[in-house]
């Protein structure tokens, strides 16, 4: 399995109108081959102009990820930008998921 992380820095006066739309946008991201599910985290120590919310998408291989980069990404992140041109920022990381710890 593989992470794909995304961290989003959001005004906080877009805050409830981004909560909505991410909620939606998850939602298609699930539809596409190989990703397996989804969590929304949001932080409880942001600022108070700011909140921080992390998306983990769970994918069953980086081949998948891949081909999102490749064919739907540019469109999807787009969506996110037009909706809220001045209100995010996002970064993202890949992480594999193969190891399990048991404590």
């Amino acid at each position: 399995m593989v992470r794909y992380e995304v961290t989003l820095n959001v005004k906080k006066d877009i805050e409830s109108g981004f909560e909505i739309w991410l909620e939606k946008h998850v939602k298609e991201m699930l539809t596409f081959k190989g990703f397996v599910r989804a969590s929304i985290h949001k932080d409880l120590c942001s600022n108070n102009n700011i909140s921080i919310i992390t998306v983990n998408y769970i994918l069953i291989n980086i081949t998948y990820l891949k081909l999102y980069f490749n064919s739907k990404s540019e469109k999807m992140r787009q969506d996110g930008i037009d909706n809220f041109p001045h209100g995010f920022t996002a970064s993202r990381k890949i992480y594999d998921d193969e190891v399990e710890v048991n404590l």
